[in-house]
């Protein structure tokens, strides 16, 4: 058996906001800005993947969250270039539901209608994320 290619390590939050206040209007428009790193040395990828929803009306932002992953390469990925073209996509699949679900929790915990997420085909960032990765030597 083929060993995977990669491995979910972990995930946090680190950056969160959440502006109830200005809501006039539920109609919202959905961001999402991913962007990685990966560390060389240790062979893993760290995955910032921010959400935003933003009031169609005003522009305002009313959330705000961004969730770091960690994965890990197996020994095949020496540098960037041999990541798998399938990673960026799944990378982004595998992290979603954690956000989706911390949505809701923040939302229905703060007292207001829960945030719910609709389930969502978000491979159409893996061009985003692979064009905003980097490379560090650690």
């Amino acid at each position: 058996m083929e060993k995977a290619a990669f491995s979910f390590k972990r995930y946090h939050f680190d950056d969160i906001h959440l502006c109830f206040s200005k809501i006039d209007n539920p109609e919202l428009e959905l961001v999402f800005n991913p962007e990685g790193i990966f560390k060389e040395k240790s062979k893993t990828f760290e995955l910032k993947l921010q959400f935003k929803a933003i009031l169609v009306s005003t522009q305002e932002e009313i959330i705000s969250v961004q969730c770091i992953a960690e994965f890990n390469f197996s020994d095949d990925v020496v540098t960037v270039a041999d990541i798998p073209e399938f990673f960026y996509a799944n990378s982004i699949a595998i992290i979603f539901p954690y956000i989706r679900s911390f949505i809701s929790t923040l939302t229905l915990q703060a007292n207001y209608n829960p945030l719910v997420l609709a389930t969502m085909n978000l491979s159409s960032l893996k061009g985003t994320l692979k064009e905003h990765t980097t490379t560090s030597k650690e």
